[in-house]
């Protein structure tokens, strides 16, 4: 009988076990979404140089404030409390609001996917001298639809949608 095994007979043991679990894929589906996010915060990089290229200053200014935007999004879900509320963990969150807490990284995963695919297309439009501005600001628009949603998830997590149980 494997350790996991013998341990999950252990009163208590189990439910502890499974909340461990949900926070470990609150923390995986996260780091999915900041991979998603990173790879078209390299695509509007890549897209400066063709901007640059070309001498269009505006464009080159907006794509530094996407790039720049998604940065600094990146960071914060980097630093997203998991499985705890903030406050030495004074207070637990419970696994009801793991799952919600989740679902709202899940939404926001696929999001980064769709942004991801936006700035990959930002890139070959780019790169065939098309005007991409507008499609720059879609992504921003989008960027901004993906922190409304983590401001969702912070509420969950921080107990502002629910009575929180004191531990």
């Amino acid at each position: 009988m494997g350790l996991e095994k013998l341990l999950k007979i252990i009163p208590g043991y189990h439910g502890y076990k499974n909340k461990e679990e949900r926070r470990e894929t609150d923390r995986l589906v996260r780091q999915k979404a900041m991979r998603e996010l990173e790879g078209a915060e390299n695509k509007l990089i890549e897209a400066l140089e063709p901007a640059v290229d070309a001498g269009n200053k505006n464009l080159m200014s907006l794509l530094e404030k996407a790039r720049g935007d998604i940065r600094i999004f990146v960071g914060k879900l980097k630093n997203a409390e998991h499985g705890y509320k903030p406050g030495w963990h004074i207070v637990e969150i419970r696994e009801k609001e793991i799952e919600d807490a989740i679902a709202k990284d899940a939404e926001i995963v696929l999001e980064a996917i769709e942004m991801n695919k936006m700035a990959e297309d930002i890139v070959d439009k780019i790169s065939i001298g098309e005007d991409v501005a507008g499609k720059v600001r879609d992504v921003m628009k989008r960027l901004n639809e993906v922190k409304k949603l983590f401001d969702e998830r912070v509420d969950i997590v921080a107990g502002t949608q629910k009575v929180m149980d004191i531990k």
